[in-house]
């Protein structure tokens, strides 16, 4: 399988004995990038390491795919961390949730009622 995403859960469950969130595959392509830009940086200082990571052409594989970032220091990429999904209980109209798992989240009372689009 080509695909990274897949490769580095793959990857984790089996050190880690358990799934991968959002948070473990961020990380992971922040170490990804910086580990790239390193090794194009020379000598490796702070500002090389900067002016690498901004550079136009500059990607890293990472758990989510390539990782680029924008001029400004950004991630180049739409990035989704939470859903608001219908609530479960009583009461709550809506819940955030990682948006690969609606069962997860925090149950928030909203000011307007969830309607799903």
């Amino acid at each position: 399988d080509n695909d990274p995403t897949s490769r580095f859960a793959q990857t984790s469950r089996q050190r880690w004995q358990g799934d991968v969130n959002w948070r473990t595959a961020m990380a992971y392509d922040a170490t990804q990038a910086w580990h790239t830009a390193l090794g194009l940086s020379l000598p490796p200082t702070r500002a090389n390491l900067l002016t690498t990571l901004r550079q136009p052409g500059f990607q890293a594989v990472g758990a989510t795919g390539v990782v680029r970032f924008l001029p400004s220091g950004d991630r180049n990429r739409a990035m989704e961390l939470v859903r608001a999904v219908p609530g479960r209980r009583s009461g709550v109209w809506f819940r955030f949730c990682a948006p690969t798992n609606p069962l997860e989240g925090v149950d928030t009372l909203g000011t307007l009622p969830f309607s799903p689009v």
